[in-house]
Parts: structure tokens; sequence; C-alpha cells
């Protein structure tokens, strides 16, 4: 018997699991945007985690976003996420037009809360 349950939480598992289409994902970005412009944190943060989990473009943007809504003050607020968003965007997207800003939003973070003395 245990392996039979055990097959079907596998089963719900791949069921839960799903794959976006390119617009789908675009989509997923736009929502995170306007809801983060919105003032709704934890609906941006959902729409831009599936992005980031599940694209292979447009990732700077989606980390400097999901960066900047974990650095809102909200009920999703993150510092230490935001930071490591932000660094995702310098280490792994040098090219990024976003680089810059992500630069400046990481070195802020940093002096204000983590070398504090």
């Amino acid at each position: 018997e245990p392996e039979l349950v055990l097959a079907d939480e596998e089963e719900s598992d791949e069921k839960e699991s799903k794959s976006y289409t390119f617009s789908q994902l675009d989509a997923l970005l736009n929502d995170a945007r306007t809801a983060y412009e919105n003032g709704e944190f934890e609906k941006a943060l959902d729409c831009i985690n599936k992005f980031v989990e599940n694209s292979n473009t447009k990732l700077d943007e989606g980390y400097f976003l999901r960066g900047q809504i974990l650095e809102a003050v909200s009920n999703v607020r993150d510092i230490k996420e935001a930071l490591h968003s932000y660094s995702t965007v310098t280490s792994s997207f040098p090219q990024s037009p976003l680089y810059e800003k992500a630069l400046a939003r990481e070195k802020y973070i940093k002096r204000l809360y983590f070398n504090i003395r």
C-alpha cells in the first residue's frame, strides 16, 4: 500500500508542474510589474517567482523586479532575498542594461543593512 500512495503522490506532483509558453512568461513578467506598481506585493512576488523559475529569457529584468518587490515596504519584504536578486543580476548578467541599477541597489543594501558597525 505505501508504494501505491507514493505513486499517487508522484502523479499529483507531475500535474502541478507547469510548462509555460513564451507569451505566458511575458504575461507573468508584465503582471508582476503591474502588481508591483499597484502595491500588490504578494501577487507581484508570486508572478515574478513563477517567471524566474520557468523563463530562460529576460531573467535580468525578472531578478531586478524581484529585488524591487522584496525591497519594498510590505508584508513580503525580505532584504536579504532582495540583495540576492540584485546580486544575481550583477553576477550573471554583466551586459544587462539593468546592471548599474542593480549594482547601486546592491551597494546601498549592503551599506545600509549589512555593514552597520
